[in-house]
């Protein structure tokens, strides 16, 4: 008897201990979710900017005019996402720190009409240290340095660019090798200012892997615009610049865009731009409207691709071939009434379909396969497949990487996979039942599919 008494009171004693407030009063610290994820549409006929956010602060904004037409010049809506997707390794450039999660931006694949605007959240930043912004070339594989500012009172680390792909931050000792910067000043109050890089000499030659990501320029908006800046700092390896200029004016009644440009010779970035220690500029571009300038566009701004439809579901394959001779993959979509969409059925019964068939006829690395529904998708299973089209594109070749991202009514999810030549493989099965999404992992292919040969 005794001792089940004595086992009482220990068991209350614990209980009375465990239920007590701790001595400093605070609860426990929620813990960081594994996903940070975000979407949002942005639409060519857009006259205000667009901005993207997930929880942990990684933000895309997409300014009027990003997004392009279709060919026939009606306007377009794009899918926006970002992903926080610590699952792929950064390829971290020797004497760096990773500072900061990896994020894919969508939709890859794509280059837009206007650079759009990437941040990402930075962690425990050192003072004094620089902090460099990395994207990665999926067509290479390689990371390219971008012209990239950090501000320490978001914590964040921003960039232009004309295409999506993963990102990531760094930091490392200051240097008096880094890049320095441009600050540009757009005087104009009805034209938006691009800047590009036309030739350059460089100060540091073996930076030259860089200008990849730098040439591509950055935007400013005209004095007034509400989300997007009309001054500030364009970060760029030391040298001396050739550089491009291009004001471009929408008429919103009519949707037309009139180009006017002219250069500005001999610029001179001669020192390292840091946050602490050196935040100013070596050299000032302020740009009044173009009297006098050039009609037409700059030669050294990326023409926009073809843009994709999107819808309540859409589903979209991108790949990078591993050689000039280029590699055949295929997007199917079976559906839930066991119809499949591909380049042989390009439209279902329920309103389905592939709008873009990336064949060898006219590949180009990167552009995307895209199905989807722009009416209310039926209800039931998903399954989607990739499959790498044989006796195309005049080469077998070695296994190929791809990358699919469904929108499935604004939720997205994006799937890196691999097939080896004449391979059909499952990427994922997703549900939609009312207005519920629910995902399924892919299951394996064992039967060999025969598909239908291509003219």
């Amino acid at each position: 008897m005794f001792n089940r008494l004595l086992v009482l009171l220990l068991i209350l004693l614990a209980l009375f201990i465990w239920g007590c407030p701790k001595d400093d009063d605070k609860d426990e610290p929620t813990p960081t979710p594994t996903e940070d994820i975000a979407s949002g549409t942005a639409n060519s006929s857009d006259s205000t900017s667009t901005v993207v956010q997930t929880p942990a602060g990684a933000t895309v904004t997409i300014p009027p005019g990003a997004v392009p037409t279709f060919d026939d010049g009606s306007a377009c809506t794009q899918t926006f996402s970002i992903e926080r997707t610590n699952s792929s390794p950064a390829d971290v450039p020797t004497g760096e720190t990773l500072k900061s999660d990896i994020y894919r931006f969508g939709p890859e694949g794509f280059i837009f009409a206007a650079p759009v605007e990437v941040s990402i959240p930075m962690m425990d930043v050192p003072e004094g240290h620089d902090v460099l912004l990395y994207r990665t070339n999926e067509a290479t594989g390689e990371v390219e340095q971008m012209p990239a500012v950090y501000d320490p009172t978001t914590g964040k680390i921003t960039t232009n660019t004309y295409e999506f792909c993963c990102w990531f931050g760094t930091t490392r000792p200051a240097v008096n090798t880094a890049s320095g910067c441009i600050m540009v000043n757009n005087l104009s109050h009805s034209k938006w200012l691009r800047v590009c890089v036309d030739t350059y000499t460089l100060t540091f030659p073996d930076q030259v892997g860089n200008m990849a990501g730098y040439g591509e320029g950055a935007l400013w908006a005209p004095i007034g615009t509400i989300g997007w800046a009309s001054s500030g700092k364009y970060y760029i390896p030391q040298g001396t610049y050739n550089l491009c200029l291009q004001w471009s004016h929408r008429d919103w009644l009519s949707g037309h865009t009139t180009y006017h440009h002219r250069m500005e010779n001999n610029v001179t970035v001669n020192s390292a731009w840091n946050y602490w220690t050196s935040p100013n500029c070596s050299y000032t571009l302020s740009a009044s409207d173009p009297v006098g300038a050039d009609t037409g566009m700059c030669t050294c701004i990326p023409h926009p691709s073809s843009p994709a439809h999107t819808g309540q579901v859409q589903v979209t394959l991108t790949w990078f071939p591993n050689d000039q001779s280029g590699r055949d993959m295929d997007l199917h979509v079976v559906e839930p009434s066991g119809e499949e969409i591909s380049y042989s059925h390009r439209l279902s019964a329920t309103g389905g379909q592939l709008d873009i068939d990336n064949t060898c006829v006219w590949s180009e690395s990167g552009i995307a396969e895209n199905i989807y529904w722009t009416t209310n998708p039926p209800s039931g299973q998903y399954i989607v497949k990739v499959h790498f089209f044989p006796n195309a594109c005049g080469s077998q070749g070695e296994r190929q990487n791809f990358g699919v991202r469904t929108v499935v009514r604004g939720t997205t999810r994006t799937y890196q996979s691999s097939a080896i030549y004449g391979e059909t493989v499952e990427i994922c099965r997703f549900t939609v039942s009312g207005g519920a999404i629910t995902y399924q992992p892919p299951e394996p292919i064992t039967a060999i599919v025969n598909y239908p040969p291509k003219n």
